[in-house]
C-alpha cells in the first residue's frame, strides 16, 4: 500500500473529508491484512490500520477542540461587551 500524505493547514484546516480519508486508509489496510497469507505481512497491515485510525481519532479531536475554542472566544467577546 502506498503511503499517503495529508496536509492539514493548522487546526482549522482539518476537514471531515480528510478524516474520512484516514478512516478509508485504515479500512484498506484491514482488507489487505485479511487477504495476506504471511503472518508478518498481516500484522504489518493491522498495525498500519491501527495507526490510520489513531490519526483519524486525533484529527477528529483536533476539530472538536478547535470548535470548542472558537465557541469560547465568541462567548468571551460578548461578555466583554457587557462590561460597563
Amino acid at each position: 500500500m502506498a503511503a499517503r500524505a495529508f496536509a492539514c493547514g493548522g487546526i482549522d484546516g482539518v476537514s471531515t473529508a480528510q478524516i474520512e480519508s484516514l478512516r478509508s486508509a485504515a479500512a484498506s489496510e484491514r482488507t489487505a491484512a485479511e487477504s495476506a497469507s504471511l503472518p508478518r505481512v498481516r500484522e504489518r497491515h493491522f498495525r498500519a490500520a491501527e495507526a490510520w485510525e489513531a490519526l483519524a481519532d486525533h484529527a477528529k479531536l483536533t476539530v472538536q477542540l478547535a470548535e470548542a475554542n472558537a465557541e469560547g472566544k465568541m462567548k468571551q467577546a460578548y461578555q466583554r461587551r457587557d462590561l460597563p
